[in-house]
Formats: structure tokens, sequence, C-alpha cells
């Protein structure tokens, strides 16, 4: 069943709502595209961040921690880290650098 498999998963369509084809079979939300990647938080591996590429290929996690509400641009991803308070957070889109972003509201 066709439907039933790309439920939840990353898929792109075109905009007329034609031609759906599924990118990666896995339980994600918080998708943001930055360049050709696509960064998500996936379910299926305890809300965890991962990229992909547009194409399918290169599927890897970025960092290891329960994580929600992302945003990422050419170099960082940044998000809400669950594990550390929901604390806001940046991490390189390559997995390296996590740091905790530090503010203050006046």
């Amino acid at each position: 069943d066709t439907e039933r498999k790309v439920s939840g998963s990353i898929c792109k369509v075109k905009l007329d709502g034609n031609n759906r084809t599924l990118i990666h079979d896995c339980s994600a939300s918080n998708l943001c595209k930055s360049g050709d990647w696509l960064y998500y938080v996936n379910y299926d591996d305890g809300a965890k961040i991962y990229s992909i590429n547009i194409d399918g290929s290169q599927n890897f996690r970025i960092n290891n921690e329960h994580s929600r509400c992302l945003y990422a641009n050419k170099e960082w991803v940044f998000y809400s880290s669950m594990d550390d308070g929901d604390k806001l957070c940046k991490i390189k889109t390559d997995g390296s650098e996590r740091a905790v972003i530090e503010y203050e509201f006046k």
C-alpha cells in the first residue's frame, strides 16, 4: 500500500500534488531545507536530528539528543534540546561544535 508507506515519511511532490516520490521512510518531523540538504527530527531514533540529501542519499545522524524546533542554514542547525532542559542549541551541519546558545531576556 503506497499511501501507508509514505505516511510520516519524507517525500517530494510536484506543486500540483502529483508525482509523490519517497525520499526516506522514517517517522520524520520538523523538516527544514538548506541548499541540497534536508534536516529533520527522526522519531524512529529517539528524536535525534538527521540530514539527508534531497535526492535521498547520504542520510546521517547529526546529534545524539532528543531535539525539536529545527532551523538550518548553510553552516548550522539550531534546535531546542529536550535532554538539556529545552535549551536553545546549535550544531554544525556535520555534527561538530555543539553549543548551548546563551541568552538573557531584558
